[in-house]
């Protein structure tokens, strides 16, 4: 059986997703081994800032509002 987490990274909880997915075990449960566990992500991509002004220039710091996504990183294990 397959289960899937779609755009499990646009969730705060993104590092017990990756846990489940990896041991396959939430708190004290232990799933079954023919249940296998795919997480599909959201890339980490920013809008196209050629029609906004932001002062004169464009301010990096103000950049993450301007994801496509709001979209966690996940630890490098899960790769």
């Amino acid at each position: 059986m397959w289960v899937i987490l779609d755009e499990f990274n646009t969730t705060v909880e993104v590092q017990i997703l990756v846990d489940l997915i990896i041991t396959k075990k939430y708190n004290d449960y232990v799933f079954n081994e023919n249940i296998i566990f795919i997480g599909l992500c959201n890339p980490y991509q920013y809008v196209d800032l050629s029609d906004y002004q932001i002062g004169l220039k464009k301010n990096k710091k103000y950049l993450k509002q301007f994801l496509q996504h709001d979209v966690q990183l996940f630890p490098e294990r899960a790769i």
